[in-house]
């Protein structure tokens, strides 16, 4: 075999295996979304109906508690029965959220101004004393047609996510600027960044670095944003921090 030839092989054959190893990786992926159905079936089963006679329990106390008065106890009561009723509430999260990934997206689009909808999820996020929020809102972006709830939802994480990023405090700047095609929404942190070798499993489903959770925030923000034909760009220096960058369409005009 000429050298030529040897060196075509070599390449061919890389290339072989290089696709191999991405079916196999698609493979796994599909096996691991077809676990996580059957995940999702068994936890909302075993768990809807024990945490809503949980809530229902603690809400019957908290009543109790609010009409009586039963001396020194009655703060711990209080304390505990909010505990309760704040695990109740992550748990139903978390069922939902199960239930929502394995879902079709399905946007329902009206006229939305981005401009509100962000000051309406930083108006709620949980701020902490140490992190402040700067907003670079343009005045000139136009409406944009998205389902909100989804979008908000999904911007609403990567607000999350900056704000437990800076676990020494910090700034989280929230801009939108206008391009000639597109309306773009920039979330920065000045948190921990993202190690290198997670960058590319961020929207991973299942893969967490959080000591609680199970993965599935970002890849469902993800969901939600093509669904509403967005696009998401991620950048992040470990020290430095984290920039979540989505795009939607700009409206055509009549």
């Amino acid at each position: 075999m000429l050298r030529g030839e040897k060196e075509q092989y070599r390449r061919d054959l890389e290339a072989h295996l290089e696709e191999l190893n991405l079916l196999q990786q698609e493979l796994a992926r599909k096996e691991k979304m077809a676990a996580l159905g059957q995940i999702v079936g068994n936890v909302n089963h075993e768990l809807r109906q024990p945490l809503e006679v949980i809530t229902n329990a603690a809400y019957y106390l908290k009543m109790q508690l609010d009409r009586n008065e039963i001396g020194p106890i009655k703060k711990e009561f209080e304390r505990f029965l909010t505990i309760i009723s704040d695990e109740c509430q992550s748990a139903t999260d978390l069922v939902n959220e199960l239930l929502d990934f394995t879902r079709k997206k399905e946007a329902v689009s009206i006229r939305v101004d981005l401009n509100q909808l962000l000051e309406s999820l930083l108006q709620r996020a949980p701020l902490p004393e140490t992190v402040r929020i700067k907003r670079r809102f343009s005045r000139k972006i136009p409406m944009v047609f998205i389902d909100p709830i989804q979008v908000s939802r999904a911007l609403g994480n990567f607000i999350l996510n900056g704000i437990q990023a800076m676990t020494q405090g910090g700034t989280l700047e929230v801009a939108t600027h206008l391009t000639r095609k597109s309306v773009e929404v920039v979330i920065h942190d000045s948190g921990e960044g993202i190690a290198p070798e997670n960058m590319r499993r961020i929207f991973e489903p299942l893969f967490t670095t959080k000591a609680r959770g199970v993965g599935l925030g970002l890849p469902l923000a993800k969901q939600y944003i093509e669904a509403n034909h967005g696009e998401i760009n991620v950048e992040s220096r470990v020290g430095i921090g984290t920039t979540f960058r989505v795009s939607f369409p700009r409206l055509q005009a009549a």
